[in-house]
């Protein structure tokens, strides 16, 4: 069990989906005219709870227990979240999918080029030819440019403070990332290993996996990534 684990009672407050995110979601969705979505990496699920009340088919993986049993607690029968890494992402029942999603930094996980290319495989095996593949990672060029930590201390309404780091010192192959939860009663904290991820190492993976990007955006208004966009949204298609 990870630290994620241990914030599954906090993590909608600490990670919560904005309306711009869900508007921007079910926007494109509506646009590619699809019905069933795989959220891989979904957390508590309230991505798919959003799309469930949509009216779309929908089913999830998610490797932290806790968070798969309060996710398949809020979708109440309506899709399923299996215990799954991303690299099982081909025993999700219901494959091949119109749309798969992999949000919240769940790519940086995948820590070589190995890791990626089997991660990438396997999202296009569940993936229907012509479907939609939406990522999004934190826009690495700019962290890694600037070298600085873009977090601040969150603090709930109960007083909980969530701090999160990185360490650059194996910059750019690593980054270390290290999160602290703490309130009067409890602590938790883990460190641990991303791969920041640039577009300059994803656009030939993509395009080998057979997706082909057709759009980077920086933020969930879905304006085109700038150097100081926040995050890469990438919207792609499988060949």
């Amino acid at each position: 069990m990870s630290i994620y684990s241990d914030l599954t009672p906090w993590y909608d407050r600490l990670f919560p989906v904005g309306d711009q995110q869900a508007v921007f979601l079910l926007h494109r969705l509506s646009m590619a005219e699809v019905c069933s979505v795989l959220d891989t990496g979904c957390g508590t699920g309230r991505h798919l709870e959003i799309l469930a009340d949509a009216g779309y088919i929908v089913a999830g993986l998610e490797p932290e227990a806790d968070m798969a049993a309060e996710a398949n607690r809020r979708l109440k029968g309506r899709g399923r979240v299996e215990v799954l890494s991303l690299q099982n992402a081909a025993q999700v029942p219901g494959a091949p999918f119109d749309v798969v999603l992999c949000l919240g930094n769940t790519l940086a996980h995948l820590l070589d080029g190995s890791a990626l290319a089997e991660g990438l495989a396997t999202l296009a095996r569940v993936l229907k030819p012509g479907g939609l593949f939406i990522v999004q990672l934190v826009h690495f060029e700019k962290v890694l440019r600037e070298g600085l930590d873009p977090f601040s201390v969150k603090v709930l309404e109960d007083g909980s403070e969530f701090h999160r780091s990185y360490d650059f010192s194996r910059a750019p192959e690593r980054l270390g990332f290290s999160l602290r939860f703490e309130n009067e009663a409890i602590r938790f904290e883990e460190s641990f290993d991303l791969r920041p991820w640039t577009m300059d190492e994803l656009d030939p993976a993509f395009e080998k996996h057979g997706f082909k990007i057709e759009e980077l955006c920086g933020d969930w208004s879905g304006a085109p990534r700038q150097p100081d966009s926040p995050a890469s949204i990438i919207l792609a298609r499988r060949r």
